[in-house]
């Protein structure tokens, strides 16, 4: 319940005062949130017992980084260890020419069992392309950004979901309107918690769930991936898993998560969308190349991009 009234609370918004100190309280917290994680979190892992997940096919968590975001790197590991939900596998993705960059910290994690894979630089898709190559597309693949705290039941909010015919995220867009027009990425409207749709985007940075059978062979093509959505592995993803009649759903109730204080300052998110509409640009492109999910033929798609999703990646 609500204990300001929303009347207020647009009143209390529209003060710049009001937004400022709003701003400070939550940076403070955040910087509070960092260092409980830092210093206590790998205490609590000793008392926490996680519990096996229900689902009959394994579940796969992985996530990638690169050496400016090595700093923040092992907060967000200690989040994935303490989970109420324990995965099958927990494997960090790495490219090979940056192994020797890697802190000790870091590598310290393996005897916790978080397993650190060198590979080729895939860029953004050296997060889920590895795995889906490794482990094959009828398990459960899990993805999580680097620089995210992620609340002890973030796994498990998004497992606990029913996943029948759907890829499930903490955090979605709408990339098409009523009329069938696809309006720039700054107006695609936030999907409502517990909403499904066939026109929805996933967003990474909150977690992603992709069931099995929500992606294919045809999702590993990397030479394709980096021509049409060279940094956009969101708009990528997402529109394999709508070709093959899945649809995306956001979690009835979104875990807690935000970025580390100071991850930001790398500016991803302006490198994969930058002015002139890195997103807009990727979403053309699948358009002109793949067509509209749900029009698409999904065997041209397969036989399409099967030749190459076969190479495997050099280590």
């Amino acid at each position: 319940m609500k204990l300001v009234p929303a009347g207020l609370r647009q009143w209390l918004k529209s003060i710049p005062t009001a937004r400022g100190l709003k701003r400070c309280l939550q940076s403070a917290r955040r910087h509070l949130d960092y260092w409980v994680v830092r210093w206590f979190l790998p205490l609590w892992r000793q008392v926490r017992r996680a519990r096996r997940h229900a689902l009959s096919a394994p579940v796969i968590v992985s996530l990638t980084s690169y050496p400016p975001r090595f700093w923040c790197l092992p907060q967000t590991l200690r989040c994935l260890l303490c989970q109420s939900v324990k995965p099958d596998q927990l494997i960090l993705w790495l490219a090979a020419a940056d192994r020797d960059q890697l802190p000790d910290e870091v590598w310290a994690f393996q005897r916790h069992g978080v397993q650190i894979e060198f590979v080729e630089d895939l860029k953004p898709y050296k997060k889920l392309i590895p795995a889906l190559q490794r482990f094959g597309f009828d398990v459960n693949h899990v993805i999580a950004d680097d620089d995210m705290y992620l609340a002890p039941r973030w796994l498990e909010s998004l497992l606990a979901e029913d996943a029948n015919g759907a890829v499930v995220c903490h955090f979605s867009r709408i990339w098409m309107d009523s009329s069938g027009q696809v309006p720039t990425y700054r107006e695609w409207p936030a999907m409502l918690p517990g909403t499904t749709s066939s026109h929805g985007l996933l967003i990474g940075h909150g977690g992603v769930w992709f069931p099995p059978g929500s992606l294919g062979p045809e999702a590993c093509d990397y030479a394709l991936a980096e021509q049409l959505c060279p940094r956009q592995d969101d708009i990528w993803f997402s529109w394999h898993a709508l070709m093959r009649g899945y649809l995306i759903r956001r979690t009835s109730r979104p875990s807690r998560r935000f970025s580390w204080p100071g991850a930001d300052d790398v500016a991803l998110s302006k490198q994969n969308n930058p002015t002139g509409g890195g997103n807009d640009v990727a979403v053309q492109r699948m358009i002109a190349h793949f067509g509209i999910p749900g029009a698409v033929d999904r065997s041209s798609v397969e036989a399409r991009c099967v030749a190459t999703a076969a190479t495997a990646i050099r280590e």
